[in-house]
């Protein structure tokens, strides 16, 4: 199946997505980008796929580029933070180049569309 070539930006599909949704102008909220009181690290230990001697490189990773590993490396699993919203954040764009910022119109577009054209793939057999 084709993925939304917005979501690759160059890279290995993330394999945990870490999405910020707003009804306006996107935003982060604190516990993505303040490492301070380590909720971050509490969300990577609930996830539980990664050795708890990861954890606090991931969330400083996550803080500092909104994707882990930051980019330009290479590990077998990553992170990706997304900010779905009606509007983008340029002050965001320019604090976090590697946030993904999606509009909520062009995300819905892209589930209609890729289920129509797969939708020869979500027959289900009941055995």
């Amino acid at each position: 199946m084709d993925d939304d070539a917005q979501s690759k930006n160059g890279r290995k599909s993330p394999s945990f997505v870490i999405a910020e949704i707003t009804r306006g102008t996107c935003k982060l909220n604190g516990p993505w980008i303040n490492l301070g009181k380590d909720k971050m690290q509490y969300i990577l230990r609930a996830i539980g796929a990664f050795h708890p001697g990861e954890i606090n490189a991931i969330a400083e990773s996550l803080s500092q580029y909104c994707a882990y590993p930051e980019p330009g490396a290479i590990h077998e699993r990553g992170i990706q933070l997304i900010a779905v919203r009606k509007a983008a954040n340029k002050n965001l764009e320019n604090q976090f180049p590697s946030l993904l910022q999606i509009e909520s119109a062009g995300m819905l577009s892209f589930i209609y569309w890729r289920f129509e054209k797969y939708s020869h793939k979500r027959q289900i057999t009941l055995n």
